[in-house]
């Protein structure tokens, strides 16, 4: 081969590559991300200000205002943790399939109506996602946007993440207080009842010196009692008698440092055998059930929780 035929065929390829590389240029190849964008674009979590959700007739409404709160079908707290979890779902939303040869509109597809729908807003626009039937084979379900056209397939563990019922989405914690916060604590059982101050070297009894009180062991009983959950909602009516609040079996204040008397108080009262032990407290509106289990945490007297001098059998020497 000449060297003149050798320059020709470089020159050809060259000015291939140079005609390739300004295609991948100006024109890049759809990466997967491309083909299967976000469902409802790059939206951030902190944008979403209320989320409702429709099961017929059935709604469930969302709005956040300093937290987020429950507005319908009760007026209640928020599980934030719950909240932020659907809501990172809800914005990194994408299709397993998007069947954009398909018209969503069929009966076999269940969104005429939908099953459930699941609306929020962001920066003052509504969005919706429409759920319908499971499909006949495999673990996907149905679904359709506001933003696109196409029918979508959306995987089973990603809807059952969005479509959540009132009682997932409630606050059940009992207390809303950390025990750094705390600067007194009152404790009533039947007749007996005792009341301890916190001190730089742990708790003291108010207006007694003698008996220390086990500082472990207070905090210990405290952290417990601050991780309560709520098993369940009995809704209102604190007065029934068959909850047994009237009259607390017991009672426990935890006041604020610095705050006066603010506090927060859990009552607790008869237990029901289906449900749990019947409570209220002050961040709940209603009478709630807890596991029975936390009733034995509770000292029936003072002595429990006081530092136990050694007996005299216990002392070694002469």
């Amino acid at each position: 081969m000449s060297f003149r035929k050798l320059w020709i065929y470089l020159a050809v390829l060259l000015f291939v590559a140079g005609i390739w590389g300004a295609a991948q240029f100006l024109f890049p190849p759809k990466t997967e991300k491309d083909k299967n964008p976000l469902l409802f674009g790059h939206l951030s979590t902190d944008k979403i200000q209320e989320i409702r959700w429709q099961r017929g007739s059935e709604a469930v409404h969302l709005k956040k205002n300093r937290e987020w709160e429950i507005l319908q079908p009760l007026s209640a707290r928020a599980d934030s943790w719950a909240v932020g979890n659907l809501l990172q779902t809800l914005t990194s939303l994408k299709p397993e399939r998007r069947l954009s040869e398909i018209k969503p509109g069929g009966e076999e597809f269940g969104l005429n109506p939908p099953r459930v729908t699941i609306s929020f807003s962001a920066q003052g626009k509504w969005f919706e996602l429409l759920v319908g039937n499971k499909t006949a084979v495999g673990h996907d379900f149905y679904a359709k946007v506001s933003t696109v056209p196409d029918l979508l397939l959306v995987q089973e563990f990603i809807i059952q993440d969005l479509d959540r019922d009132l009682f997932s989405l409630r606050d059940k914690k009992v207390f809303s207080v950390t025990v750094d916060q705390l600067q007194s604590l009152e404790f009533k059982a039947g007749r007996k009842s005792f009341y301890l101050e916190k001190i730089p070297e742990g708790w003291k009894q108010k207006g007694r010196s003698e008996g220390k009180i086990n500082k472990k062991e207070v905090d210990s009983f405290l952290n417990e009692v601050l991780q309560l959950k709520v098993k369940g909602f009995a809704g209102p009516g604190i007065n029934n008698p068959q909850w047994g609040l009237k009259s607390p079996i017991v009672q426990l204040r935890l006041n604020l440092r610095g705050q006066g008397d603010k506090g927060e108080i859990l009552s607790l009262g008869k237990e029901d055998p289906k449900n749990g032990l019947s409570a209220m407290s002050t961040i709940h509106k209603e009478v709630f059930f807890l596991d029975p289990a936390i009733l034995k945490k509770f000292p029936r007297d003072l002595e429990t929780w006081k530092n136990q001098s050694p007996s005299s059998s216990d002392k070694k020497g002469p």
